[in-house]
């Protein structure tokens, strides 16, 4: 149907925006990574692993306040991630 087309155009949108933010992280790009990453936010806002790529882009920007609310939401949503322990490490920095 149409509208199963346009959801799953939508999320391949999304995780494309997903992929850029990754790249731009990995280029050391953390100011393009950080919006790479709200968009994808603004569409999809419990995506765990947008919330804790966010964080650490902005944690590398120097914004901790804002890096210590998306690991906070990144540990809600996911507390088994393989990266919890490196977002629990982080806080207890930006403490």
């Amino acid at each position: 149907t149409t509208q199963s087309t346009s959801r799953r155009q939508r999320q391949m949108c999304i995780r494309d925006r997903y992929d850029h933010g990754v790249d731009l992280y990995n280029n050391g790009e953390m100011v393009g990574a950080a919006d790479a990453f709200r968009h994808v936010l603004e569409a999809e806002p419990d995506d765990a692993r947008s919330h804790y790529m966010l964080g650490m882009a902005l944690y590398n920007t120097g914004d901790t306040a804002s890096a210590k609310e998306h690991l906070n939401r990144f540990l809600e949503l996911a507390p088994d991630d393989p990266d919890a322990p490196i977002a629990r490490e982080i806080l207890s920095y930006a403490n």
